[in-house]
């Protein structure tokens, strides 16, 4: 479970570093995802995404960290479900309007978060 943890993990990572670069692949991303119901398709991977953190936690070098991370994904998950297909689409609007700047910031931010699931 831990090997498919870190590849999830590898994953995020080269997803930020692509964002970092091209930072119109972010805004590519966000449009793929907000069409019809393709967003809870987005929750759905983030709630197995938590859930392989969670049983991937005892084989962790830090299963603290990895059991966070896992409760944190699956907690996003249910936020998209709970919160609603057009409210969930407008907070993609929102990111989708962010100067590049602030795209590539989050590239960053997603190129970190994946070397910490790695680092578990």
């Amino acid at each position: 479970m831990i090997i498919l943890a870190k590849s999830f993990g590898i994953l995020i990572a080269v997803l930020g570093l692509i964002f970092l670069v091209y930072p119109d692949r972010a805004k590519k991303m966000m449009d793929f995802w907000k069409e019809g119901n393709r967003i809870y398709g987005a929750g759905a991977i983030r709630l197995a995404i938590g859930v392989i953190l969670l049983f991937a936690s005892p084989q962790a070098a830090q299963p603290f960290t990895a059991a966070v991370l896992g409760v944190l994904i699956l907690v996003t998950g249910v936020v998209i479900f709970v919160m609603g297909l057009e409210e969930v689409k407008k907070q993609i609007a929102f990111w989708e309007s962010q100067p590049i700047l602030v795209r590539r910031i989050m590239g960053v931010f997603v190129t970190l978060f994946g070397i910490l699931i790695i680092s578990i």
